[in-house]
């Protein structure tokens, strides 16, 4: 009796996730999935040029940093990581841009086209934008922040937010931010850019993956 009990409960839990909204603990982006990444530079006039040598280049989720291109300029090169997280708060994507070798990524004097670099910022996704598994119809977006790291990112220091610059349901893709003089020759080498998504699921999904859970906790039986 008390084991028809819990199955009678189990299935109404899960009843319950095929009406839910978001679907938390499960990771929406595929292991193999590439997105593109950018340092940019900006004149006074938001004229822009690249800081990595490569210009919009894919990197592989999950793969560790990654080159993008040499810093302009110099022999270091500027890296990228990007990873997920599913958490019971929701997704959380994080992408850290450093430099190779610690030196700053926009020091005095830094120029774009010949002119000086008033401003600079980030690209993540601008022509390969971030996708989703099939089984996500939308990603709400809760919040995007950026920290910044002057040793090479073994901490960051909290830079603000920007979710007011992206779209919800987000699109997979971020213009970045554009950080003035106080950024600029203050040995920033890495900055860490994080997006925390609720994942809204194709419909029968929720319920599918509680059916699974219903069916794992009978087998242990």
């Amino acid at each position: 009796m008390r084991h028809a009990l819990k199955s009678v409960a189990l299935l109404a839990a899960v009843a319950g996730l095929a009406n839910a909204e978001v679907v938390y603990g499960k990771k929406g982006i595929l292991a193999t999935e590439k997105a593109s990444f950018a340092v940019i530079g900006y004149t006074g006039s938001l004229v822009q040029g690249f800081r990595n040598a490569d210009g919009q280049k894919l990197v592989q989720i999950g793969t560790g940093f990654q080159s993008i291109g040499a810093k302009v300029g110099t022999s270091d090169e500027i890296e990228v990581k990007w990873t997920e997280q599913a958490l019971a708060t929701g997704n959380f994507i994080d992408v850290i841009f450093r430099t190779r070798h610690g030196s700053d990524l926009v020091p005095f004097g830094s120029t774009t086209g010949g002119q000086a670099v008033a401003f600079w910022g980030w690209n993540v996704g601008k022509i390969d934008q971030i996708n989703f598994q099939s089984w996500v119809t939308d990603y709400t977006l809760i919040k995007a922040t950026w920290s910044y790291s002057t040793n090479g990112g073994t901490s960051f220091v909290p830079g603000g937010t920007h979710t007011s610059r992206l779209s919800s349901p987000w699109n997979g893709s971020d213009p970045g931010e554009l950080l003035g003089s106080p950024y600029i020759g203050a040995g920033i080498n890495a900055i860490q850019v994080r997006y925390q998504l609720h994942l809204i699921p194709t419909p029968g999904t929720a319920a599918a993956i509680g059916l699974g859970c219903l069916i794992a906790v009978r087998r242990r039986r």
